[in-house]
């Protein structure tokens, strides 16, 4: 029994499933968003979401998911992605990647961590508030073409944020948190790795078909998330920051949004865009299972 809430094989075999079944797996495309939502519902239960709101109390948090998220992550992806190719297809697939908002393991997985659940939260909120500016910018200046909508990433922020945000207050209110503790573990990894067998599944043919592209896609990656953790956790050890928040930050640092990068890329441009977030997302698969290795410091 405890094998099969073992996170590394629910994700492996998310892998395999979505390889198997492939596009037979879109008719279960629809749980996607509630699963997402449920499992943000339990990382944000002990949150006060008044705290969320006080700019002079959590705008060193914000601040801070911005610049990691939203700049250095980034940089980095634009840069590896830009030196690598010349596709104009694969460069706009990874200017996707950069734009994208940050990655909703972020919360939950700080959960799992023993993280600063407070930290993480106030600056994955404040980083979807950015997006509503930074990621049309993006891609407007990149791609020079109007596909992300501010529209789209505040109906994302709603679902994603604030009825997670709002369903925990409720939750809290009626004393549910010890409940909560027990399952939020279970309810993350079955959940990712639903949605992890679904977006694979949907999108294998893509995968498959990538080739040279995905060789290359797969590099970026690999330096975008586990070589900028590496870098961000040798910077943490010079520090006195606490051992949670220094987890929270390299959490901020390394996940992004890909399966909305993947998404946007397919239905927006063309297959090749779309293999820079496919990709990504089974690079932050593989980076998930191994998170307490990366994240693990000597107190």
């Amino acid at each position: 029994m405890l094998i099969l809430l073992n996170r590394n094989f629910l994700f492996i075999s998310a892998i395999i499933i979505g390889l198997l079944f492939g596009d037979r797996l879109v008719v279960f495309s629809s749980l996607n968003l509630p699963i997402l939502i449920l499992i943000m519902t339990f990382s944000m239960i002990e949150l006060n979401i008044l705290e969320l709101l006080v700019i002079r109390k959590v705008y060193k948090q914000a601040v801070s998911g911005i610049l990691l998220n939203h700049f250095l992550f980034s940089i980095i992806i634009l840069a590896a992605g830009f030196l690598i190719t010349d596709d104009e297809s694969m460069r706009a697939g990874f200017v996707l990647c950069a734009a994208s908002p940050p990655g909703i393991g972020i919360i939950p997985f700080t959960y799992i961590l023993s993280g600063n659940v407070k930290f993480s939260a106030i600056a994955v909120f404040w980083s979807f508030i950015a997006s509503l500016l930074i990621t049309p910018f993006l891609i407007d200046f990149f791609i020079q073409e109007n596909l992300i909508s501010t529209e789209k990433i505040a109906i994302m922020l709603t679902e994603l944020i604030l009825i997670p945000l709002a369903a925990g207050q409720l939750l809290r209110r009626l004393k549910a948190e010890r409940v909560s503790r027990k399952l939020h573990s279970p309810v993350v990894n079955i959940g990712f790795a639903i949605i992890f067998a679904i977006m694979i599944g949907i999108n294998r043919n893509s995968l498959l078909s990538g080739g040279y592209f995905f060789l290359k896609a797969l590099i970026v990656s690999f330096i975008s998330v586990f070589g900028l953790a590496v870098i961000i956790k040798l910077y943490l050890k010079t520090t006195k920051i606490p051992v949670p928040v220094k987890k929270s930050v390299i959490l901020l640092g390394t996940i992004k949004n890909s399966i909305f990068a993947a998404t946007a890329g397919f239905s927006l441009l063309n297959r090749t865009a779309a293999i820079p977030g496919l990709v990504l997302s089974i690079v932050i698969i593989f980076y998930l299972m191994m998170v307490e290795k990366i994240c693990y410091f000597d107190n």
